[in-house]
């Protein structure tokens, strides 16, 4: 996790940047189609996108501070371990959140 600091160019506020990196793997069956290997990947980005999701309440709660989620590069990859049945697929997220005070009631 990487927080980062910086100052927006119309806003007195200063923006903190924390970014998440997180990497979900399945095992696919020695018989797997690429049908089924493309819907195992659809499995593990749609619960990257959750987690993205879930990460800004969790931050907003530990930072005090609002949250939005700023980007989100999800990729992914098949990886052939050698023995049958030994296949993998893994989808990776880099998600980057800013983080702004909460606003100050009067």
């Amino acid at each position: 996790m990487n927080i980062m600091p910086r100052m927006p160019q119309q806003a007195a506020q200063a923006v903190t940047r924390v970014q998440v990196q997180v990497q979900l793997s399945a095992r696919l069956g020695s018989a797997a189609t690429a049908e089924e290997q493309l819907e195992t990947q659809e499995g593990l980005r749609r619960a990257l996108y959750a987690y993205a999701a879930k990460e800004c309440a969790l931050i907003t709660e530990v930072f005090k501070s609002e949250c939005r989620l700023a980007a989100l590069n999800l990729s992914s990859h098949a990886m052939p371990r050698g023995a049958p049945g030994n296949d993998s697929t893994t989808v990776g997220a880099n998600a980057t959140y800013e983080l702004t005070p909460k606003p100050t009631a009067n």
